[in-house]
């Protein structure tokens, strides 16, 4: 499964580029944000109040894996779960956080990427829910 993750993050990495402007996933109050830097192994975004904030890949990887293993389709979406309080955060929000290394909220980010790359779909309606398409 790790292969085809990988490959999937490969054949889509592309679409990431300098400048490309999103939105956090909540309709009702979702910022936006914008990609300032893309590397092979990690992106940096700014949010609409000027924070950066880098995103390594093995975060994006592990919201696919998490999504994969829970079998999260359009007929089971996946709460997105994002809290700054890791305590109170759902498991792909800490999935994404532990696998970035820095105890930061990214999944507010990391999703709208991975639908940029048409890897997952969004239900920003709440509770805010993901799935792989």
């Amino acid at each position: 499964m790790n292969q085809l993750i990988n490959a999937a993050l490969d054949q889509r990495w592309s679409v990431l580029q300098i400048g490309l402007g999103l939105v956090t996933p909540d309709i009702a109050s979702g910022s936006r944000f914008s990609l300032t830097s893309v590397n092979n192994n990690s992106v940096e975004i700014t949010t609409n109040g000027g924070t950066s904030i880098t995103i390594n890949r093995q975060a994006f990887f592990a919201a696919l894996d998490y999504l994969v293993q829970n079998q999260h389709t359009a007929n089971n979406p996946c709460q997105i779960g994002s809290n700054m309080n890791i305590g109170q955060a759902g498991p792909l929000c800490v999935a994404t956080r532990n696998a970035n290394g820095v105890n930061i909220m990214i999944s507010s980010y990391t999703i709208p990427l991975l639908a940029a790359m048409n890897l997952v779909d969004i239900d920003g309606n709440r509770p805010n829910t993901t799935w792989l398409i």
